[in-house]
């Protein structure tokens, strides 16, 4: 299980949630927490997150120009990024730059909690699954 996490995001609300939800997953679990987007090129430069959640709606840099960023840096071609939002139509800027997974922001913690686990649990080593792309739509 992957336990080294980067997570994007501006809402500190949604980091507190996601921070209590893989936790609860993996007690072991270090997230690296940046809610300054635009300062994502200096977090890159210091650490090695074996996973990176990201956030699309932000200000300043949005999650689509993160990403943009994280792909340029070669050595996070095997970092997988799941890139979230409430926004559908986002689904075909996330694949296009090199998103792994697109998840619509879940509003049951039970939903969002089984994503997040079936994204740590996943053996991104596998070369067909890092390079796949795949969205969760699913919201109860």
């Amino acid at each position: 299980m992957l336990s080294y996490i980067l997570y994007v995001d501006d809402d500190e609300d949604d980091y507190e949630v996601f921070s209590e939800v893989v936790h609860e997953i993996n007690p072991a679990a270090v997230i690296e927490y940046l809610h300054e987007p635009e300062n994502i090129d200096t977090i890159l430069k210091t650490i090695a997150p074996q996973i990176i959640f990201l956030d699309f709606n932000m200000p300043k840099v949005n999650g689509i120009e993160c990403l943009k960023r994280i792909r340029a840096y070669k050595e996070f071609d095997q970092t997988p990024v799941i890139l979230y939002s409430v926004y559908f139509d986002k689904i075909e800027d996330a694949f296009k730059n090199g998103a792994n997974y697109f998840v619509l922001k879940q509003w049951s913690l039970v939903n969002a909690k089984g994503i997040i686990k079936i994204m740590l649990e996943r053996d991104w080593k596998d070369e067909t699954i890092l390079k796949s792309f795949d969205v969760f739509l699913q919201q109860e």
